[in-house]
């Protein structure tokens, strides 16, 4: 089957495309972390903080940081859930002897 062939690709694929989303809605949060730590001033919370960083920044602002946090995620997320997802096929395969989906939820 073609499915089977390009398993690591399609595992590859759907880690880096969640991740990727995963860091567009992390990245104002991480942002305004490191605002809190490094100012103290900065704002008093998030409600504070995100009119202040947009009136200073614009909507770019949010995103500074978004390359090197893509860049430190990213591969780690696809090696993560490539490696569990053939470990699991793995332990299927040579520990239960059947296949994933012949088991039920509980095996």
């Amino acid at each position: 089957m073609p499915v089977d062939r390009n398993r690591s690709f399609i595992f590859f694929a759907h880690s880096a495309s969640a991740e990727v989303l995963a860091n567009v809605a992390l990245c104002p949060l991480k942002l305004l972390k490191s605002r809190f730590k490094s100012s103290p001033i900065f704002a008093k919370s998030l409600l504070d903080g995100f009119p202040k960083l947009y009136a200073s920044e614009g909507p770019y602002g949010f995103y500074r940081g978004f390359v090197p946090l893509w860049g430190r995620n990213l591969l780690f997320s696809m090696i993560m859930l490539s490696t569990f997802e053939h470990s699991v096929d793995f332990l299927y395969r040579n520990v239960i002897h059947r296949r994933k989906e012949d088991c039920s939820s509980v095996q």
